[in-house]
């Protein structure tokens, strides 16, 4: 009787995932920006690989404020987004801002990641889940 009640509850957890859309801050498998897939790669290897697209995208489209390079700002804006079941990107927050336009154009890149990457969605317990994503965006001269 006692392994049906475990069973019980493992099944009702996992209908949860699937009905609920609360939103995770750590997973099993952490959502991650894509490019990795067809590699055949260890866990750590995909994950290194994945960072490394996220941060060619970010390079790739981030524009220094001209207000900030000529006052000679630095420093990290912090973006904080979810990545839904479905890894497209959502509530989208400036936590941190340097100053002279640097949290404007963080932003500005995460919103053109928003429209343009689907993210490989985070899974806990085999399902896919929204998951809360936290990313630092370094403003260096």
């Amino acid at each position: 009787m006692l392994a049906f009640s475990i069973y019980a509850q493992t099944e009702q957890n996992q209908h949860r995932y699937k009905e609920n859309n609360e939103i995770f801050k750590v997973v099993e498998e952490m959502p991650r920006f894509p490019g990795c897939e067809e590699k055949k790669l260890s866990k750590d290897a995909l994950k290194e690989c994945s960072n490394n697209k996220l941060s060619m995208f970010i390079g790739k489209n981030l524009k220094y404020p001209k207000d900030a390079r000529e006052s000679s700002i630095q420093g990290k804006a912090i973006i904080q987004f979810v990545v839904n079941k479905q890894g497209k990107l959502e509530e989208l927050k400036l936590l941190r801002d340097p100053g002279s336009g640097c949290g404007d154009a963080a932003m500005e890149v995460i919103k053109k990641m928003k429209d343009e990457i689907t993210w490989i969605p985070g899974k806990q317990r085999g399902q896919k889940v929204k998951v809360q994503f936290t990313l630092p965006i370094t403003f260096k001269l």
